[in-house]
């Protein structure tokens, strides 16, 4: 694995692009100690089961790519361990992780996207994105004292529960429109 550590960006990108394209995902470490292989498993099989913060934490790996701190969130990897590994195991088990996080991604924006309204812009709305998750952390967690707790929870768990406040914060907002139109053909 050291070697992609010392490879340019030219390098790294065609490496990428191969691992996008070629290798297949495989979430099992093949390792190797004193002439002996051994496999080595993620903590868990599916993401859904991470905590909140371990998904947070690869997905800041994964957009400052270090290849390392994923798989050290993932497989309790130390930095030794890391460079003696075989890279293209290694870049499949990459692929797996970029495979379910895009599944879910895929959730996500499904079941939480909403689009701001012009009266949100014009609210300010678009300030707020720069807080990134602290917002549903604190929307679910007003207690500055028990948020830690909530960001141990599986991710499962706070997504449910995104996905149902956004819920009802559409039905309400559906039915402040309703009602605001009944008013308007009332006064007619």
């Amino acid at each position: 694995m050291f070697e992609y550590v010392k490879f340019n960006a030219e390098e790294r990108e065609f490496v990428d692009d191969v691992i996008k394209n070629y290798i297949k995902a495989n979430p099992i470490l093949r390792q190797r100690k004193y002439f002996r292989r051994f496999n080595r498993k993620p903590k868990v099989k599916d993401f859904w089961d991470l905590s909140w913060e371990d998904i947070l934490m690869i997905r800041q790996a994964f957009k400052t790519e270090q290849l390392f701190d994923v798989l050290e969130i993932l497989y309790g990897l130390t930095e030794k361990e890391f460079m003696k590994l075989e890279m293209l195991n290694v870049f499949a088990c990459y692929k797996w992780v970029t495979d379910e996080l895009l599944k879910l991604n895929a959730a996500e924006e499904e079941r939480l996207h909403s689009e701001l309204s012009s009266e949100e812009i014009n609210a300010g709305a678009e300030e707020l994105q720069e807080y990134g998750y602290y917002n549903s952390l604190k929307a679910m967690c007003p207690d500055l004292l028990k948020q830690n707790d909530y960001l141990k929870l599986p991710y499962s768990i706070i997504f449910r529960d995104m996905a149902h406040s956004k819920l009802i914060s559409d039905i309400n907002k559906k039915y402040q429109e309703n009602a605001a139109r009944k008013n308007r053909v009332n006064r007619s």
